[in-house]
């Protein structure tokens, strides 16, 4: 970015950061040197970091949140994605878990729908995240569960966790932040057992001018991911889910806009009512489709 403003300007702060070489001045112009893009970056994702830790402690103590979540989703479990809970209890039962199987759910949370999953069937649950607040409030949450609820702090790019291991393994609007969906597919596989299942909700997102053929799960990213992995799959269209929890989101956002603002969540209320306006634009354009991906090992 380029900071139109003299040093006389911006004082001592300016010349800070051209003493520390992230800025560069071109007759009076500043602009990032490549230290200072990369320290941008940094700083960026700390702040999306912080406030990511920050919110999961907020949203566990908010009323509003908890409101939010029952109207969109159907009932609090603390969700941050688009999955409610006729999606949810679809997932259950198409994985057909049984009492004291074992249960891998990617991207947990603060773990209220890995309880769930474990309330439900009675299969021991071991719930990922990473962020260090949400795990640490899961584990307090379920402290009298133990005997089959767990929950560890890690990074879904660099998977260590035993393999052959795992009965199913969910992953609830998680794989977008894979930095290499076929690697993190593989390392998922690794951790089934012979045949363990995979339950794993995406929703498609194609840019201006892409080919409509996106938008199919074999032909997506995540279809060549789990192909390029040998795992058949079959899928269940979800997408009218999507476009109902989408339609909630930005709705009851709106309209608790001032208890967010009373509990001083705004980011809350912004979020909520940016993604859902957003994604609900993306669906009338055709340029989004939602399924739930099945797979299942062999013998």
């Amino acid at each position: 970015g380029l900071f139109d403003r003299t040093r006389g300007e911006l004082g001592n702060e300016i010349g800070g950061l051209v003493a520390k070489e992230l800025l560069r001045e071109d007759d009076g112009i500043f602009a990032l040197t490549e230290r200072g893009v990369e320290a941008s970056k940094e700083a960026d994702e700390k702040f999306v970091e912080e406030a990511y830790e920050e919110d999961w402690k907020k949203g566990t103590q908010s009323k509003a949140t908890a409101e939010f979540c029952e109207s969109v989703f159907g009932r609090d479990l603390c969700q941050t994605n688009f999955t409610d809970m006729e999606q949810l209890d679809e997932l259950v039962e198409a994985l057909e878990l049984k009492p004291g199987e074992s249960v891998f759910d990617l991207g947990c949370g603060t773990g209220m729908i890995t309880e769930y999953i474990s309330d439900q069937t009675g299969a021991s649950v071991t719930g990922l995240d990473y962020a260090a607040q949400a795990v640490r409030i899961a584990r307090e949450r379920c402290r009298g569960k133990g005997d089959r609820l767990s929950f560890v702090e890690g990074d879904m790019n660099d998977l260590d966790l035993p393999e052959n291991s795992f009965d199913a393994v969910t992953s609830i609007d998680t794989l977008y932040f894979a930095g290499n969906l076929e690697k993190t597919v593989g390392d998922l596989k690794g951790m089934l057992k012979p045949e363990g299942r995979m339950g794993i909700f995406y929703t498609i997102v194609i840019k201006p001018g892409e080919s409509s053929d996106l938008l199919l799960p074999e032909s997506c990213i995540l279809g060549k991911a789990l192909e390029a992995n040998g795992l058949a799959f079959k899928t269940r269209d979800c997408t009218e889910n999507l476009r109902e929890v989408l339609t909630r989101m930005r709705d009851t956002a709106e309209e608790m806009k001032d208890a967010f603002e009373q509990e001083e969540f705004r980011r809350k209320y912004f979020f909520s009512y940016v993604e859902g306006d957003g994604g609900l634009k993306m669906l009338e354009d055709g340029r989004s489709t939602r399924y739930l991906f099945l797979a299942k090992l062999p013998s």
